[in-house]
């Protein structure tokens, strides 16, 4: 089964966050890797820099962070994907219509959602109540 996680969900497993102890738990119960896509890895890597700027990590604690998730990617925890491009921004175009107009979802949760489904994934992890409803809209089972 393909499991997909926000990057919000991924980044509460190496940075400290309210969501921390939620998204472990979760983590937990997984019988299967999250899916890691260029646009995760991208967002991922921009939130842990984030963080050096506000001064909540230090920038040898991102580059351990982004160790860790290449240990994780190592040990099978993380899978990476890449979806077509081009059919990665048509599937978000489409979920625009059908999502925007009600749940107000922002372009990048957009990308997310149709990554998810273009990969085939039955779960979708995420904190984002927007980016939940749209997600489960598609059939996926959201978590969690």
């Amino acid at each position: 089964m393909v499991n997909y996680a926000d990057t919000g969900f991924i980044v509460s497993l190496y940075l400290e966050e309210l969501t921390s102890g939620r998204a472990r738990a979760a983590m937990a119960s997984l019988k299967e890797p999250l899916t890691l896509t260029p646009l995760l890895r991208l967002e991922m890597r921009n939130a842990f820099n984030l963080a050096v700027n506000r001064q909540r990590i230090t920038a040898a604690q991102r580059n351990e962070h982004l160790a860790a998730v290449e240990a994780d990617l190592a040990a099978g925890v993380l899978v990476e994907a890449v979806p077509s491009g081009g059919d990665l921004y048509r599937e978000a175009v489409a979920l625009s219509d059908r999502y925007t107009p009600t749940l107000a979802t922002r372009s990048l949760d957009l990308l997310h959602v149709a990554a998810a489904t273009l990969l085939g994934a039955k779960v979708f992890y995420s904190f984002d109540e927007r980016q939940r409803k749209a997600a489960k809209g598609e059939g996926l089972k959201v978590r969690p």
